[in-house]
């Protein structure tokens, strides 16, 4: 009873205070001014050919959408060959050895077939990939089955569908969310659409794909079989779309068979190309204390070094068991502990101490501090939340 009070009390104290941020959208697209280097990838499984070679290409020339800093690159790229080459992104699964697949960040399969199957070592070496660390996206277009006898490491086949829409399962899903909002008009113009989309399910036609794994993002409407679905796997990350998005990116700019692309990147739908952004950088966030499962304290960012630290709070200790880590949210940073007086209290702070929040013309938003008494950090507000909290 206690806790849900304390949390009623930050939410109208937080939602208030909020009210007065006036922060540019663009500052949410804008992570850092450190290069970001993504590290990308097109599979090509045994013989069957590549159909989104240009992908990564199109989300790297779309400067109007893509974050500040992003570059997309194969590391393994064929001598001599260029971005706007097929060649240069086509990453042969066979050929590649286990050290080499770990230099990716990301990898994508988009093929065509009946029943698409992959050797023991293909298996091997995309979970080994998957689970440490590495985003695998799997991209249908064409109708192409997976053979049941040749299976991938995840219990996923595709069936194809009738006539429907699309509707959100999952709305608060980091992948139609950050950092670009795609509503549901957006979804069902995604790739080829819902409409007469495949579903992506198990191996068990009536058994949704990789339970446990996978949580459906986008669902059909009729039979609610998922069109889009994600989740963690060890270290890593799967997305399956089986309504052809990384198609509808490569082909905006060469059909399949094209070996170089063309300049028309006008032509990459918004919806594809957020969705794209949204994928990287889902897969590239820290999920849990030290990321993931496997405690790699990894990501795609690139963190320049030496870090120059912009202002600092001392004073703030650990609440009994609880770690007082820090909230950024809308400019804002959130910190739970113990005042220099031992009560515990909500702390608030302007994340940019030189920036004027509620646009009153003084850099110094909320409690009298930052110019009146002279101190590095800007406080907001605080707000007591009794005695230490215990579980209920």
């Amino acid at each position: 009873m206690r806790n849900r009070l304390v949390f009623l009390i930050f939410l109208s104290i937080a939602t208030g205070w909020l009210g007065m941020v006036r922060t540019a959208q663009g500052d949410a697209y804008t992570y850092t001014a450190v290069r970001k280097q993504i590290r990308v990838g097109v599979l090509q499984i045994g013989s069957n050919p590549v159909l989104t070679p240009f992908v990564w290409h199109v989300l790297d020339r779309r400067t109007d959408y893509k974050p500040a800093g992003w570059d997309f690159v194969n590391p393994l790229a064929a001598p001599g060959s260029r971005k706007n080459m097929a060649t240069y992104w086509v990453v042969n699964l066979d050929q590649i050895s286990m050290e080499d697949l770990s230099k990716y960040d990301a990898l994508v399969v988009a093929t065509q077939g009946s029943n698409i199957g992959f050797t023991p070592e293909q298996r091997e070496k995309l979970r080994k990939f998957v689970d440490a660390g590495g985003l695998l996206w799997i991209d249908n277009q064409t109708a192409y089955t997976i053979d049941t006898r040749a299976p991938l490491f995840l219990d996923l086949q595709f069936n194809n569908e009738g006539s429907t829409s699309g509707l959100l399962a999952y709305p608060t899903h980091p992948l139609v969310n950050a950092p670009y909002p795609i509503g549901l008009g957006e979804v069902n113009r995604m790739g080829a659409g819902i409409r007469g989309s495949l579903s992506a399910v198990g191996a068990d036609l009536n058994a949704p794909p990789a339970p446990g794994v996978l949580a459906p993002i986008v669902v059909r409407q009729d039979n609610r079989r998922p069109v889009l679905a994600a989740g963690q796997y060890g270290s890593g990350a799967v997305v399956v779309s089986s309504i052809g998005i990384a198609y509808a990116l490569s082909q905006a700019v060469a059909p399949p068979g094209v070996p170089v692309a063309n300049e028309n990147f006008v032509a990459a739908a918004p919806q594809n190309l957020k969705f794209g952004y949204n994928m990287i950088q889902w897969a590239s966030a820290f999920t849990a204390q030290r990321k993931n499962a496997r405690r790699t304290a990894g990501t795609f960012e690139s963190i320049g070094a030496p870090l120059v630290e912009k202002w600092g709070l001392t004073g703030l200790q650990a609440v009994g068991t609880f770690a007082s880590a820090p909230v950024f949210y809308n400019g804002a940073l959130f910190v739970v502990g113990t005042s220099p007086f031992g009560d515990l209290r909500l702390y608030c702070f302007d994340a940019n101490p030189r920036r004027d929040l509620d646009g009153d013309g003084n850099e110094d938003d909320g409690l009298p501090d930052l110019w009146q008494r002279g101190t590095p950090y800007d406080e907001v507000w605080e707000a007591p939340l009794g005695s230490e909290p215990t579980s209920t």
